[in-house]
This record gives C-alpha cells, sequence and structure tokens, in this order.
C-alpha cells in the first residue's frame, strides 16, 4: 500500500517531468516533442487536446522522428485533432 505523501511525490515528480518535456519540445527537442503530444492526446495535464497533440506531433515528425511519422499519419487518416485525409 502507498501512503498518500508516496502518492503526492510521484504526481509531484510527473508533473516535473511534464514541466520539462513541454519546454524540452518548445526549444525544439523532437523526442521531447513527440512524449509531450502523447500527454496532450492522452489527457495527462488537463482535458484531452488532439489538435495540440497533432500539432506536436507534426513539428517532430518534420525532424523525422519516426514515432511522431507514425502517429501523425493515423491522426491524419481518421481526422484526429484536423482534418483528415485518408490517402
Amino acid at each position: 500500500m502507498h501512503s498518500a505523501s508516496a502518492q503526492n511525490g510521484a504526481r509531484q515528480s510527473y508533473t516535473e517531468a511534464m514541466d520539462w518535456y513541454r519546454k524540452s519540445a518548445r526549444a525544439g527537442d523532437p523526442e521531447a516533442q513527440f512524449y509531450y503530444g502523447l500527454a496532450l492526446e492522452a489527457g495527462e495535464q488537463g482535458p484531452r487536446d488532439l489538435a495540440a497533440a497533432r500539432l506536436w506531433f507534426k513539428r517532430a515528425a518534420a525532424a523525422q522522428y519516426p514515432l511522431a511519422l507514425y502517429k501523425l499519419a493515423l491522426m491524419t487518416q481518421f481526422g484526429q485533432g484536423g482534418p483528415a485525409d485518408p490517402v
């Protein structure tokens, strides 16, 4: 069983990690852009934001980050966070 202080510490660590991902993503790190996009897609820091997630995947994909290329392709195919392009 986890204590309340351990759970709060884990939440705080996660929040700090997301802050660093956001800062690194804004600084142009493609891996951070991808993982920040995943957090936005999942609603890890609030409501899901598929449009913002797609934007971060697009930025990481522009740097040829393989997982971002894949996620962007899926979101584009199915119209998640923006217009669909099924071709």
